[in-house]
């Protein structure tokens, strides 16, 4: 196979899984999830959910604290929220 077939094949395939998950993100958009804390810089708190997708949000909160975060915005590399509580 040309390696140009598979360089066109491969970006496609790229783009198509790029779209999923922006479309499993959004689906959050508005809800309330649990984040798992793992990093904290500059006043912004950083973690993942347990659905494993990448939060930040604005609070200086302790690492492997669990924050309840309202998801306000989506892209495709992270969500954004709003701190509600952590614990």
């Amino acid at each position: 196979m040309p390696e140009s077939v598979k360089t066109i094949r491969s970006e496609r395939i790229r783009e198509f899984a790029s779209t999923i998950a922006l479309e499993y993100k959004e689906r959050f958009l508005n809800s309330i999830v649990e984040v798992l804390v793992e990093e904290s810089l500059n006043g912004i708190s950083y973690g993942f959910t347990p659905n494993y997708l990448r939060v930040s949000f604005k609070g200086d909160i302790p690492i492997n604290s669990i924050a309840k975060v309202k998801i306000t915005s989506v892209n495709s590399n992270k969500m954004a929220g709003e701190l509600l509580s952590f614990k």
